[in-house]
C-alpha cells in the first residue's frame, strides 16, 4: 500500500522515509491525532499489521516521541479504519466512506488497564 497523505492535527511534521514508514517530528503535542490516507493497489485487504519502529531521531531512539517526559515512549489510543471506492477518494469529504470493523486485535504490548481492544473501536 502506497501512502498519499498523512497530516498531524495538531502541526507535528511527518515525513515519508525511503521505506515506506512515516516519521514524526517537531511540534511535540502531549496528544495529537495522525490522518493517514493509502492508496490500496494490492485488492482485498485482510489484515493490518501496524508497528510503531524505533529511529535515531526519535527521544532514546523511539518508537515514539514521549510528549511529556521525552522517553520514547508511544501510545496509541485509538485507531479508526475505513475505505472509499476508487472514484470517490479523490473527494474531500465522501459519502462512500465506510468504516471498518477489526476483528481478533492484538497487541505485543499494551498497558494493563489499555488493552488494544479498547483501541480499534468503531463509531457508527
Amino acid at each position: 500500500m502506497e501512502p498519499v497523505s498523512f497530516v498531524s492535527q495538531m502541526n507535528a511534521t511527518i515525513s515519508l522515509l525511503d521505506d515506506g514508514s512515516l516519521l514524526v517530528s517537531g511540534d511535540q503535542p502531549e496528544i495529537d491525532e495522525y490522518r493517514v490516507v493509502y492508496r490500496n493497489n494490492l485488492g482485498t485487504i485482510t489484515g493490518l499489521l501496524l508497528e510503531a519502529l524505533p529511529h535515531p531521531n526519535l527521544p532514546k531512539h523511539g518508537p515514539g516521541r514521549g510528549a511529556v517526559t521525552e522517553d520514547g515512549s508511544f501510545a496509541l489510543s485509538e485507531l479508526v479504519i475505513s475505505t472509499r471506492s476508487p472514484s470517490a477518494a479523490a473527494e474531500a469529504s465522501s459519502s462512500d466512506e465506510r468504516r471498518i470493523t477489526l476483528k481478533d486485535a492484538a497487541a505485543t504490548h499494551h498497558q494493563k488497564d489499555r488493552p488494544v481492544d479498547k483501541a480499534s473501536t468503531v463509531k457508527s
